[in-house]
């Protein structure tokens, strides 16, 4: 795993994974897991230089007192690129990273050079409520979350450590004050117009959790966006899948942003 660095933005000391050769690419985790340097860091890294933040309140970045909404987030994000003078990296975004993916590019579109939302939150699709994260557990969660059972066991058994417990629930605590009441933002749908940057919106076939219809809905909102779909995997799928995940990431940003794979 590469050296954990601290960048300090607004008083919050962000801890920042990074590693890897080629242009810049800014990996933004979901809930869960963080504070690691996963195999899908390294597999991207074959091919871009990537920066590995863990959000505030997640993972090893302590949450200050005024994280309140996604708003903060996003503003957070923006400082912390211009402290590590990061211009105009490609922006991926997983699940509630997604989130903020989204709403970092709709705000600043100038900042980002291309933007993949993987099983995104963000958005309400009518008719298509999500399963209440925080009201699941035990086989239920695993089923909600994993497609493949090996793999659900593997991560739910690491959970069992008692610091990766802690930082999980910490992360949680913060997921459930930024996306519990509402679980999305009903304003963002409206600005994803905003977006000028070549978009995939990457989704897993059994995502049970944030269903593909929401991919598809992201696609539909940004212009010129493009939805492909994961097979044999759920929404877990940077752990399930990262050799097809960091494939799927990589032709697409070395397509359209004019690179040789």
């Amino acid at each position: 795993m590469p050296e954990p660095e601290t960048i300090t933005v607004n008083g919050i000391a962000t801890r920042l994974l990074q590693g890897g050769e080629g242009p810049p690419l800014l990996y933004l985790h979901g809930a869960a897991p963080s504070g690691d340097w996963l195999p899908i860091h390294r597999r991207l890294s074959k091919r871009f230089h990537v920066y590995a933040p863990d959000h505030p309140g997640f993972g090893y970045t302590p949450r200050p007192e005024w994280l309140t909404d996604m708003g903060d987030l996003v503003l957070h994000y923006e400082e912390l690129l211009r402290a590590i003078g990061l211009e105009k990296p490609a922006v991926v975004g997983f699940s509630l990273g997604g989130w903020i993916a989204a709403e970092f590019a709709a705000f600043y579109p100038e900042r980002v050079s291309a933007l993949v939302l993987l099983n995104a939150g963000g958005l309400h699709v009518e008719d298509h409520l999500l399963p209440d994260l925080f009201g699941l557990e035990g086989k239920e969660l695993a089923r909600t979350i994993f497609h493949d059972p090996e793999c659900a066991a593997a991560f739910f058994a690491s959970q069992r450590d008692p610091e990766q417990r802690a930082r999980h629930w910490r992360g949680m605590t913060t997921l459930a004050l930024l996306a519990w009441n509402p679980w999305f933002d009903p304003k963002l749908r409206g600005r994803l117009r905003r977006i000028a940057v070549p978009t995939l919106a990457l989704w897993s076939e059994y995502d049970r959790l944030i269903p593909p219809v929401y991919g598809q809905a992201y696609r539909d909102a940004i212009p010129g966006a493009v939805f492909e779909l994961l097979p044999d995997c759920g929404h877990m799928a940077p752990l399930e899948r990262p050799e097809e995940v960091a494939e799927a990431i990589g032709s697409f940003l070395d397509e359209r942003m004019g690179r040789e794979a």
